[in-house]
């Protein structure tokens, strides 16, 4: 009787696995599109890139076509945090290489001065970028979101202009001297550093 119990009860098991498994339906995947993070979209809007005229500053953000314009910007903060890093690096660069002529002497006052200064019209420039910031918006895919990007640019002679400015305003005379800061030259460094 058990035999019997045992034999019946594998013999529903075994019917029971065969047309379930023949009765499924397959899942269909579904079909998202591919942002521009890892593909495009057909109407993508595009990324701009450096030049040696001026550096630039992409921003994404992906969400509800019903919030536009809160996609914008938190895509212009995106984009504001990646010209800000390009600059900064630059910037840095230049300070760290103009006071590698130096590194016997004391200058770590001037040389953290002149940090401070550069941070300072960074800052500001990067802040004022939003006047001049374009967005463009993918369409809208069928989950009814979008794809906003906001570019911004960053002229590299006019930022080297206005850090010549400051650091010429923000260095004393006796700490010019001591670095042998002239305005002009650091200006056509400052310039052709950013153009490698």
């Amino acid at each position: 009787m058990k035999t019997k119990f045992f034999t019946c009860a594998i013999f529903a098991l075994l019917t029971v696995s065969i047309v379930s498994c023949g009765s499924q339906q397959p899942i269909a995947q579904e079909q998202r599109p591919v942002s521009s993070f890892s593909g495009s979209y057909n109407s993508a809007p595009d990324a701009e890139t450096d030049t040696d005229e001026y550096f630039v500053g992409s921003g994404f953000s992906y969400g509800s076509r019903k919030k536009k314009s809160q996609l914008q910007r938190t895509a212009l903060m995106n984009a504001q945090d990646i010209i800000r890093q390009k600059l900064t690096h630059s910037y840095s660069g230049l300070v760290t290489n103009y006071m590698e002529n130096y590194e016997n002497d004391d200058v770590s006052d001037i040389q953290a001065k002149m940090q401070a200064a550069g941070t300072q019209v960074i800052n500001a420039v990067v802040a004022d970028t939003y006047e001049s910031a374009t967005a463009k918006f993918s369409d809208v895919d069928e989950k009814g979101e979008i794809e906003c990007i906001v570019n911004i640019r960053v002229y590299k002679a006019q930022m080297a202009e206005k850090i010549t400015q400051k650091l010429a305003e923000e260095l004393t005379e006796d700490q010019k001297a001591r670095i042998d800061f002239r305005e002009g030259e650091f200006h056509k460094k400052y310039e052709a550093l950013m153009n490698k």
